[in-house]
């Protein structure tokens, strides 16, 4: 595809400028015409492949980043196909990789420490959401000038329940990162990631990688038989709790690479807190958190309306009194999860609306039951579950009963009370999809899309040619190459033809049907 800057492609996607090009990949700077954002877009030919691999390798990177957002990670904003088309859109972040960052060697302590706290966020959301990076490098982490970092480029990254269900692993990654077991083509694990985490945070501190040889196979030898104690001892002169961190990162055995190594970096001492940007409480954690904060707000209030009706003196406001300061307070506070900054019970209580349009997306649980807003109430003994499996292309946000429960491809079937319940499956680009469904106890309730077919069609034949504008937005001039997919609803529809006077039509765009529009300009300017 010979692509020209400003070219609008895929119907969305205007070209501004050619970051990187190969026989059969692209990335591109583009403008989101829809969304009026700066993308990156990433793209794969799928005609002539040479090998099918990276294509699964392609769409596994979007499926997952689908699944996670977080600070640290770099945000997928939508894929999909086109013709023989495969294509990424990521955010834009104005940002240089790590490797630019050391070899500049600008950074103060405080500012290598910080980058190293942000780094383990980003890699322990991604674990626990089970996907594994495999390909942690300075290449692929990226900061901005305010020292805020995103991992990116997740193309090699696996999901850990493919990597348990896979018979032989693949060697793949970079070599002067790769763990001892990736290097023998072992089952990996997220510990193979903190093994290359470490090998990052020894360059960031020392300006070197410890394993780093004259050519391929010196590297993988170094690897294989490096002495703990030695590449420790080979860091210098490094603050105790650095130390510390590498020794529990740069370890042969993956099993004995501790699991708290997260919180290990999290206490590193010295960092720019100023660079570190806010993490906001997951859905995960913060239902407890939300819970507790309304219970205790509730209680207060009810003391507090005892204390005024009750007291002789009830002349006395309910503003002096919640005014006053008591001589002590009690401090509820709850504990602070790993990477996970908490905020105050009234800044909670703010977010509570925002958040419910906005929640994160938590990988759902088998024991996570959604309940119909028509339920009676029913003791917890006597309540009867179904399931619910949705198949739905290109992908989605999956809300029931207006609470957002996962995105798609699903992990496996939602299990729902017996009843009705209401399914919304969001996407940025496509027509919202809703369904009333009718769950039936002990049984397996489907429900399979496409989100193409939810669009409908206008086809414009204007003669000799015209310039197609819908509801205002300019979408092309006539020979079109195919016709235009649009939401189901009406537009105003105008054609223009520099020697002829303009022409405005109304037109009623149905689901999964075209609108023929043909127009022949006579009238001149």
């Amino acid at each position: 595809m010979a692509l020209k800057e400003t070219e609008i492609i895929f119907e969305k996607f205007r070209i501004t400028e050619v970051l990187k090009k190969d026989d059969h990949s692209a990335v591109y700077l583009a403008d989101h015409i829809y969304l009026h954002k700066k993308i990156i877009l990433k793209v794969l030919n799928t005609e002539n492949l040479p090998d099918e691999s990276v294509l699964v390798r392609f769409k596994r990177e979007a499926k997952l980043l689908a699944k996670i957002k977080h600070p640290n990670i770099i945000d997928v904003l939508d894929f999909g196909t086109y013709e023989t088309y495969f294509y990424i859109s990521f955010e834009y972040f104005e940002s240089r990789n790590l490797r630019a960052i050391i070899k500049n060697n600008s950074l103060t302590h405080g500012n290598k420490v910080s980058l190293v706290i942000q780094l383990f966020r980003g890699l322990e959301y991604a674990h626990k959401d089970h996907i594994v990076h495999r390909d942690i490098k300075p290449e692929n982490v990226l900061i901005s000038e305010a020292y805020h970092l995103k991992i990116g480029d997740f193309g090699l990254a696996m999901g850990l329940h493919e990597n348990l269900v896979t018979a032989q692993y693949s060697i793949v990654g970079t070599p002067g990162y790769m763990s001892p077991e990736q290097i023998q083509g072992l089952q990996l694990t997220f510990k193979s990631d903190l093994f290359a985490a470490g090998i990052l945070v020894y360059e960031l501190f020392t300006g070197r990688n410890p394993f780093l040889g004259k050519d391929i196979n010196e590297t993988i030898n170094k690897i294989m038989s490096f002495d703990e104690k030695e590449i420790i001892a080979s860091a210098g002169d490094l603050q105790p709790d650095i130390i510390e961190l590498l020794t529990k990162l740069l370890r042969k055995n993956p099993d004995t690479r501790p699991d708290d190594v997260y919180q290990t970096a999290y206490n590193l001492s010295g960092a720019d807190d100023t660079t570190i940007p806010k993490v906001k409480t997951t859905w995960r954690y913060k239902s407890y958190f939300k819970f507790s904060a309304a219970f205790i707000i509730l209680c207060f209030a009810a003391a507090a309306g005892y204390f005024i009706f009750s007291n002789p003196n009830a002349d006395q406001t309910s503003e002096q009194i919640l005014s006053s300061k008591p001589d002590s307070a009690l401090v509820i506070q709850p504990v602070q999860q790993p990477g996970i900054t908490t905020t105050d019970a009234a800044d909670k209580n703010k977010e509570a609306i925002a958040e419910k349009s906005k929640t994160e997306t938590k990988p759902l649980k088998e024991e996570k039951l959604l309940t119909p807003a028509n339920s009676s109430n029913v003791p917890a003994a006597e309540v009867r579950k179904g399931s619910l499996f949705i198949e739905c292309l290109p992908w989605a946000h999956v809300y029931i009963d207006e609470i957002k429960v996962e995105t798609t491809p699903l992990k496996g079937n939602i299990s729902l009370t017996e009843g009705e319940h209401t399914v919304v499956l969001r996407h940025p680009d496509y027509p919202v999809f809703t369904r009333r469904i009718n769950v039936q106890a002990d049984q397996l309730s489907t429900i399979k899309i496409n989100l193409e077919t939810l669009f409908g069609y206008l086809d414009c034949k204007v003669y000799p040619w015209g310039e197609i504008y819908v509801n205002g937005t300019f979408r092309g001039q006539t020979p079109l190459q195919g016709p235009l997919r649009l939401a189901p609803g009406e537009y105003k529809v105008l054609l223009k033809n520099k020697d002829y006077a303009p022409a405005e039509y109304s037109v009623q765009i149905l689901q999964s049907q075209t609108y023929e529009l043909k127009h022949i300009f006579r009238n001149l300017n």
